[in-house]
């Protein structure tokens, strides 16, 4: 490890200690061992979905519980937060091989734009032009 770190002891549940230890066994188990090879530990595991995981997109305002904030991250997590040029979206539109399924296409667009789940990017020349 090349940063400096401190010992943390974090109370887990029961399940909690036996999914990390199953998730760092499964990691020694899949791969060979020999020189270079890290130890990936259930503090190894933690540091990373610590390191992997954007907070700033958790409402983090009037968090009552540890079940709330569960919920939270959650949410969080289930966004997409998918970009799409409109050029990109017409290439895959172009791929359907006909008009019904291209309705229903644009109907699962619209309905991913409209639960925030896709952002299509405005393209360069549409910008100049209005």
């Amino acid at each position: 490890m090349s940063e400096p770190f401190i010992k943390a002891n974090i109370p887990l549940r029961i399940d909690q200690h036996e999914k990390l230890t199953r998730i760092s066994m499964m990691i020694t188990a899949k791969r060979k061992g020999g020189r270079g090879v890290e130890r990936i530990t259930k503090g190894s595991i933690i540091r990373a979905l610590l390191d992997s995981f954007d907070f700033s997109k958790v409402d983090l305002d009037e968090i009552k519980s540890e079940d709330e904030l569960r919920e939270r991250i959650k949410q969080a997590m289930g966004k997409l937060n998918c970009r799409i040029s409109n050029e990109d979206l017409e290439k895959l539109k172009g791929m359907l091989p006909d008009r019904g399924k291209k309705r229903i296409f644009n109907t699962v667009v619209e309905w991913l734009k409209m639960c925030g789940y896709l952002e299509l990017e405005r393209d360069s020349e549409t910008n100049s032009t209005k």
